[in-house]
């Protein structure tokens, strides 16, 4: 029989309301961005020079940072459907599957990630036609972010591939990505701070 019980160990969790819901590029070290509350967000690849670019989809107050048929053809993400979370400009929410998201109506933020459940479903090893390998999952700390109702749910936890699907199902999260970790989770607020040891320059951060 399959195993019940979830130890929730190690699980950081802020929901947050759609309106105060935001993204940041900083392309900086992950304790120095200059947000109050925030979290490491997108995977993002790293220059020559250190600087650090965006991969899959990325929208930021109703630009487009980046999306997978527009960006640098080298980037594993490069014209492959990526799974995203998108915020409208109604605040409405959905997690939609598109390399292009000039397609997308009424965009206010997305972000792409590793699919880990979508409509309730684990996604399996479905991330691999996405441009992922799957050593992206390995047992450290990871940040997910997810859709419960109409609220975003962000998560930290230190996970590995097989409990990700069971730790966003004990959240409530009908939805769910799973962003950059390792070296680059950090989950900062006023009064908290966990983040992995190093303090690598990261592209970008989810902030509220």
């Amino acid at each position: 029989m399959a195993s019940t019980i979830y130890n929730l160990n190690d699980v950081n969790v802020q929901v947050i309301l759609p309106q105060a819901f935001k993204i940041v590029q900083n392309d900086s070290t992950k304790k120095n961005v200059n947000c109050k509350n925030y979290a490491n967000a997108g995977f993002f690849a790293k220059l020559g020079d250190g600087s650090t670019i965006p991969v899959g989809n990325l929208a930021i107050n109703g630009k487009i940072i980046t999306d997978a048929a527009h960006q640098a053809n080298w980037l594993s993400s490069y014209n492959k459907p990526q799974s995203t979370i998108v915020v409208h400009t109604n605040n409405t929410l959905e997690m939609v599957y598109t390399n292009n998201l000039q397609t997308v109506p009424n965009l206010k933020y997305a972000i792409s990630g590793i699919p880990i459940l979508k409509g309730g479903w684990n996604q399996g090893d479905k991330y691999k036609v996405e441009g992922y390998v799957g050593n992206e999952k390995y047992n450290t700390w990871h940040t997910f972010l997810g859709i419960r109702g109409d609220k975003l749910v962000l998560v930290g936890a230190r996970a590995n591939s097989v409990q990700m699907p069971y730790l966003m199902e004990v959240l409530g999260l009908n939805d769910s990505i799973k962003l950059d970790g390792g070296g680059s989770f950090i989950m900062k607020s006023d009064t908290f701070i966990k983040a992995t040891s190093e303090n690598r320059r990261i592209n970008n951060v989810i902030a509220w």
